[in-house]
């Protein structure tokens, strides 16, 4: 359990990283293959959370939040599959 919990952390962790270059590269204008590679990466995650903020009906006008949202949500399951499994390993 140890194992797929490190795995897991390392996964969001590198997942995460790539989700705050995209917002640099987003905010800078940065072009090229490794950009494309990331905007493609991490589309499919944020266009979902982009859908859900809009059919709430949560209009955040030229800001785009899904970014944020999606961190704090995988930080959030990395910690609640972090406890579930450490009580159930006990």
């Amino acid at each position: 359990m140890v194992i797929f919990l490190k795995s897991l952390g390392v996964f969001i962790g590198i997942f995460q990283v790539m989700i705050i270059l995209r917002i640099f590269f987003s905010i800078s204008g940065f072009n090229g293959l490794f950009v494309d590679k990331i905007f493609n990466i991490t589309e499919p995650a944020l266009s979902s959370i982009r859908s859900i903020i809009n059919k709430i009906g949560l209009n955040t006008g030229i800001f785009d939040f899904s970014a944020l949202v999606l961190l704090l949500i995988l930080r959030f399951l990395y910690n609640f599959i972090g406890k579930v499994l450490l009580n159930n390993a006990n």
